[in-house]
């Protein structure tokens, strides 16, 4: 029998040391192998859907670009084609494209063609403004509610001018627009109380005086038209809390007039109660033929 030697036993154990723990770590390495791989897949996934989703995001953000555009020009279309009915010749000329009147620097001359936009009429030539002082059907008030509309007049254009200054921004120029559109609509037949509420809701929306001016115009249109005022005011708070602005609330305005004067008149419950048949009199029943 041949012994081992001393070097060759080591050796061995050795050998077979690594084997057991190579045979040991193979499925360990395996499973990581395994999991690297996966992990790898799920990266490439993640990218993969990453960027389809900037792709649907880019197709929505063209689509929504598009509607905007096609929205923009149906508007534009839209108001190159409307004018109000019923409008004077020196009125109609006013009308922009289809724009509503409203003052802009150097453009337009402003409520009652004072020949300067509001909110620069002092010390400007205001004969032309001061031929009109009441409204319209005032030649048959008497002195004393002449009187008393002028001081309700100032009494809310004192309250306007505080709103106004309280509102953060607000200039000088801003203000006096707004006390001129409420003085110019009420002499146009816009009642005071709402003039002065619709202007109090276009500030506090931050909309500037050309704005207001807008408003305003559009309001005595409906004023001219005989449309109630506070219904023309509430649509037109509606119209301001909806967001609208500028042109957008002056055009609303002048179309909601234009609706109210197509609707049938009201009815009373009175007139719509069924008529019971009149009955003949005695002499109608004696002299009547068979």
């Amino acid at each position: 029998m041949r012994r081992v030697t001393s070097f060759g036993l080591p050796t061995l154990l050795l050998v077979g040391v690594f084997v057991l723990a190579f045979c040991h770590d193979a499925p360990a390495q395996q499973q990581r192998g395994r999991k690297e791989a996966e992990g790898r897949k799920q990266t490439v996934r993640e990218q993969a859907e990453k960027e389809a989703g900037e792709e649907v995001g880019k197709e929505e953000q063209a689509v929504k670009e598009k509607e905007k555009v096609r929205q923009a020009a149906a508007g534009e279309k839209a108001k190159e084609k409307y004018h109000p009915r019923g409008l004077k010749e020196d009125e109609l000329r006013e009308w922009k494209d289809g724009v509503p009147p409203g003052w802009t620097k150097g453009d337009k001359k402003g409520w009652g063609d004072a020949g300067v936009p509001p909110g620069q009429r002092r010390g400007a030539d205001d004969e032309a403004r001061a031929q009109k002082i009441y409204p319209p059907g005032a030649r048959d008030w008497s002195k004393r509610e002449k009187e008393d509309w002028g001081r309700r007049l100032e009494r809310a254009r004192e309250r306007v001018r505080d709103k106004a200054r309280r509102i953060e921004g607000a200039g000088e120029r801003e203000i006096e627009s707004a006390e001129i559109s409420l003085e110019e609509a009420a002499r146009e037949g816009v009642p005071i109380e709402q003039a002065e509420t619709s202007i109090g809701r276009a500030l506090e929306a931050g909309m500037k005086g050309s704005e207001i001016e807008q408003m305003t115009r559009a309001m005595a249109y409906g004023a001219s038209r005989g449309v109630d005022g506070s219904e023309l005011g509430a649509f037109a708070a509606s119209r301001i809390e909806a967001g609208e602005r500028g042109d957008d609330l002056a055009l609303s305005i002048y179309r909601e007039v234009e609706r109210r004067e197509t609707l049938p008149p009201e009815r009373s419950e009175e007139q719509d109660k069924p008529q019971e048949e009149k009955k003949p009199s005695w002499w109608q029943k004696i002299f009547r033929r068979e």
